[in-house]
């Protein structure tokens, strides 16, 4: 809960967070989320993250995503009761990240999809 809230906490006020909070250095190094909501972004934006996985198929991970000149994306996915592989299920949350992206970025840019 504590990384949720920081996450928002910097999604909402930016550069006016101590710059200790704005962008802790183990999300933006962490590898563990490297197939799912990171898979989603195009290359060259900073990608801050938490993976978790548990019971069930739980497969999860809350970002928060920097384009570069844009504020920042806060997104969030909990995927559970799911009998998918591990692949399949990174795949949705890399899915999701696109969606997220794609629904905000203007109509002249290029899907992010196929920006990878």
């Amino acid at each position: 809960m504590r990384v949720l809230q920081a996450l928002a906490l910097t999604a909402c006020v930016g550069s006016a967070v101590h710059p200790a909070l704005a962008a802790p250095l183990w999300l933006l190094a962490n590898q563990t989320g490297a197939s799912r909501l990171r898979a989603g972004v195009p290359p060259g934006w900073r990608v801050g993250d938490k993976t978790g996985t548990g019971n069930h198929g739980t497969t999860n991970d809350v970002a928060i995503v920097w384009p570069p000149d844009q504020p920042p994306i806060l997104i969030a996915v909990y995927l559970t009761q799911t009998s998918a592989d591990p692949a399949a299920r990174n795949g949705v949350l890399a899915d999701v990240a696109r969606l997220v992206i794609d629904s905000g970025m203007s109509r002249d840019a290029p899907p992010a999809s196929r920006r990878r």
